[in-house]
C-alpha cells in the first residue's frame, strides 16, 4: 500500500511537471506571438484587422436574416373579389373593408392590390346602385390606404383626384346628413373629422413634395400648378361647411371651420394681389377675424396673426400691419412657440420691415431689418437654408420653405443697407448705429473707383461715398439704375411709389449734410437757393431746417422776410472739439471709478461685519 501511495505520489508529481512545462512552454509561444505581431508592419495588421470586422459583419448579417425569416413567412390572406351577378348585403361590404383595414400596417402587404380591389368595390356599389354612404366610405379607405402607399408623384395625383371626387360627393349630396354616423361593429365613423385630416395631409404632402425637387427644373414647376388645384377643393369644402354650419348643424362646430379657414389662409397669404380691388386683403380680413373670436387655441391665434400681419404688409397696409403686431403682443411670447411659428414670426418682421420701407419709415425699417443680421444665420431664421451638412439637422429639413415661399436675401439686405446708409451718414460723428453697414463701409474703402460695379453692395457704397459730399443726383443714379432695377427693384410691387420715395429721402439727408458741413463756413444761406440746389420745395426747406433747430442739431434762426437761415455756430477749432472730447472720456473714466471705489468699500464693510 505505501508502495502504491508513493507511486501515485510520483505520477501526481510528474504529472504537475509536465503540466507546469507546458504552461510555460505556452507562455513562451505566446509572448513569441504579441512580439511577432508588433513586429508585423502597419498594413498587414490593418488587413487583418479589416477581415476579421468583415467576418464579424457577416456573423451579424446571417444572425439578423435568421431571426426575421419567420417574418417574411408570414402569409397575408388575399382579398377575394365579388362577381357582379353576385348579391351581396351592407354587412359584407363592411366585412371586406373591415379585412382590409385589419392588415394595414403589416410586412409584406401589397398596397397595389388592396387599392385594385377597392376600385373593383367601388364599380360594383355603383353598378349595384347603392347609397352614396357606403361609396363615401370606400373612398376614404382608399385615400388613408394610398398616403401609406410610397408617395411618387403618380400616387400624390391618385390621392387628389379621390379627394376632389370625395368633395364632389358630399357637396352635391344635400340629403346626406353628416350628423349621422355609418354604423359598423365597432367604431363609430365620423365623415368629416377624416374630410379635415385628409385636407390637412394633402398640405403635408405637398410641401414634402415641393421640397425633395429640384426648384430649378421644370418639374417643379409642373407640380406648382397643382397647388390651384388644392386650393379649389379647400375652398369647395369651406363652402360647404359654411352652409352646413348656417343650418345649425350640431357636429359642424367652429373649430371645424377654423382648421379649413387656416388651412385656406396658408395658400394665400404670401400672395400678392395684382388686381384694382385686391379682393384677397377683404378675405383674409373676414378668415382671421372668424378665427381671433371663435379658436380657443393660443398657438392657432398667434398663427392666424402672423398670417394676417404678413398679407397686410405685403399689399402696403403699414399702419393697419402695425397695429396688428403692436396689439396682439406676439414678440412677448414668441421665444415659447414652435420652430415653425418662430420661422413664420421672422419672415412676418421682413415683410412689415420692407413695408415701412416703401411707406417712408426709414428709422423703423432699419430697426426691424437690424434684428435679422447675425452674419449668415439669416436662411436659417426664415426657414429658407437648403444646405444640410450634419445629421442632426436633418429633423429641421421639415421646417424648411418650400423655394416659391422665400424672400429674396439680397433684397432685405439692399433695404436694410440704404436705410442704415440715409441714417448715419447725416450723423456720421456720433456713435455707429449700424455695425453691418460700417463693415461694408470699411471693407470697401480699399476702392478708389466706382467705374465697373456689377454687386448691389458696391452700388450702394458708391452712393454712400455720393451722399457724403451732399452730391444727391449721383447717389440716385447709382442706386436706381438698369442693374439694381434687374437685381433688386423688380423684385417689389410698385416701383414707381418707391423711386418717388427713395428720391425724396436722399434730396432731404443730402439737405442735412449740406447744412452741417457748411455751417462752420458761412454766416447766412438763402431758403430758394437751397430749394434750388436740391430741387425741393420752399416748404420742405423750411421744414427740414425747423426740425434741425428744434432738435439742437442746428445752432441757426429763420428770417421770414427775407427768406434767409442765420447760422449762429459757435466756431470751435480743432483743439478745442478734440479737448472736448478728452474731457467726456476723463469724465466717464471718473465716473467709473467712483462705482468701483463705493462697490469696494460696501464688500469690505460688509466681511468685517
Amino acid at each position: 500500500d505505501n508502495e502504491g501511495d508513493s507511486s501515485d505520489e510520483f505520477s501526481s508529481k510528474s504529472n504537475d511537471n509536465s503540466i507546469d512545462n507546458e504552461l510555460l512552454i505556452e507562455k513562451k509561444e505566446t509572448d513569441m506571438y504579441v512580439y511577432f505581431q508588433r513586429r508585423k508592419t502597419d498594413s498587414q495588421n490593418k488587413t487583418t484587422t479589416k477581415r476579421r470586422a468583415e467576418e464579424r459583419k457577416h456573423i451579424q448579417r446571417t444572425n439578423v436574416e435568421s431571426l426575421e425569416e419567420p417574418k417574411f413567412t408570414e402569409e397575408i390572406p388575399k382579398l377575394e373579389k365579388f362577381d357582379n351577378d353576385e348579391e351581396i348585403s351592407y354587412e359584407d361590404i363592411l366585412k371586406k373593408l373591415n379585412e382590409i383595414l385589419s392588415i394595414r400596417g403589416k410586412r409584406s402587404t401589397n398596397y397595389h392590390d388592396q387599392l385594385e380591389y377597392l376600385n373593383h368595390l367601388r364599380q360594383y356599389v355603383k353598378k349595384r346602385n347603392l347609397t352614396v354612404e357606403i361609396d363615401i366610405k370606400i373612398l376614404l379607405i382608399q385615400i388613408i390606404i394610398s398616403f401609406d402607399y410610397h408617395q411618387k408623384e403618380n400616387n400624390y395625383l391618385n390621392i387628389l383626384d379621390y379627394t376632389d371626387e370625395l368633395v364632389t360627393l358630399i357637396s352635391d349630396n344635400d340629403h346626406i346628413d353628416i350628423s349621422e354616423y355609418l354604423k359598423e361593429e365597432s367604431i363609430l365613423y365620423n365623415l368629416h373629422d377624416d374630410v379635415i385630416t385628409i385636407i390637412l395631409k394633402i398640405n403635408d404632402e405637398f410641401t414634402k413634395l415641393l421640397r425633395n425637387i429640384d426648384h430649378h427644373s421644370q418639374n417643379y414647376i409642373e407640380r406648382l400648378k397643382d397647388e390651384f388645384r388644392i386650393c379649389s377643393i379647400i375652398n369647395r369644402l369651406k363652402i360647404y361647411f359654411e352652409l352646413k354650419s348656417h343650418d345649425n348643424n350640431k357636429i359642424i362646430q367652429s373649430e371645424h371651420l377654423c382648421k379649413i379657414y387656416l388651412c385656406f389662409i396658408e395658400h394665400i397669404y404670401y400672395k400678392y394681389d395684382k388686381t384694382f380691388d385686391q379682393s384677397s386683403i377683404v378675405l383674409m380680413n373676414h378668415l382671421c377675424k372668424y378665427i381671433y373670436t371663435n379658436e380657443k387655441l393660443n398657438h392657432v391665434h398667434t398663427q392666424a396673426n402672423l398670417y394676417h400681419i404678413y398679407h397686410s404688409s405685403l399689399h402696403d397696409h403699414y399702419n393697419e400691419a402695425r397695429n396688428l403686431m403692436l396689439m396682439s403682443h406676439i414678440q412677448e411670447t414668441i421665444h415659447f412657440s414652435n420652430i415653425s411659428t418662430q420661422i413664420l414670426y421672422n419672415r412676418t418682421m421682413v415683410q412689415l420691415g420692407l413695408c415701412a420701407f416703401r411707406f417712408g419709415e426709414v428709422h423703423e425699417a432699419h430697426q426691424i431689418l437690424m434684428n435679422l443680421q447675425p452674419g449668415n444665420r439669416m436662411k436659417e431664421l426664415l426657414g429658407q437654408n437648403i444646405h444640410i451638412m450634419n445629421t442632426s439637422e436633418i429633423k429641421e429639413q421639415q421646417h424648411l420653405l418650400p423655394y416659391h415661399m422665400h424672400i429674396n436675401l439680397q433684397l432685405i439686405e439692399c433695404i436694410y443697407l440704404i436705410s442704415a446708409m440715409l441714417i448715419e451718414i447725416p450723423s456720421i460723428r456720433k456713435q455707429s448705429i449700424s455695425k453691418h453697414y460700417r463693415i461694408v463701409m470699411c471693407q470697401g474703402e480699399k476702392q478708389l473707383t466706382f467705374e465697373s460695379m456689377e454687386t448691389m453692395r458696391e452700388h450702394i457704397l458708391a452712393a454712400s461715398h455720393a451722399l457724403k459730399v451732399a452730391d444727391w443726383n449721383t447717389c440716385v443714379n447709382y442706386l436706381i439704375n438698369d442693374k439694381m432695377n434687374k437685381q433688386i427693384w423688380n423684385l417689389m410691387p410698385q416701383g414707381i411709389k418707391i423711386f418717388e420715395m427713395l428720391i425724396n429721402k436722399i434730396k432731404e439727408e443730402s439737405l442735412r449734410i449740406y447744412l452741417f458741413t457748411n455751417a462752420t463756413i458761412f454766416d447766412s444761406i438763402s431758403i430758394p437757393s437751397l430749394a434750388d440746389i436740391f430741387e425741393l420745395s420752399i416748404k420742405q426747406v423750411y421744414e427740414i431746417i425747423c426740425k434741425m433747430i428744434i432738435n439742437e442739431e442746428l445752432m441757426a434762426s429763420i428770417e421770414d422776410l427775407n427768406q434767409i437761415v442765420i447760422l449762429n455756430q459757435n466756431r470751435s477749432s480743432q483743439i478745442q472739439i478734440l479737448s472736448a472730447e478728452l474731457m467726456e472720456k476723463i469724465f466717464q473714466l471718473y465716473e467709473q471709478n467712483q462705482k468701483l471705489n463705493h462697490f469696494y468699500s460696501r464688500s469690505s464693510r460688509q466681511l468685517l461685519k
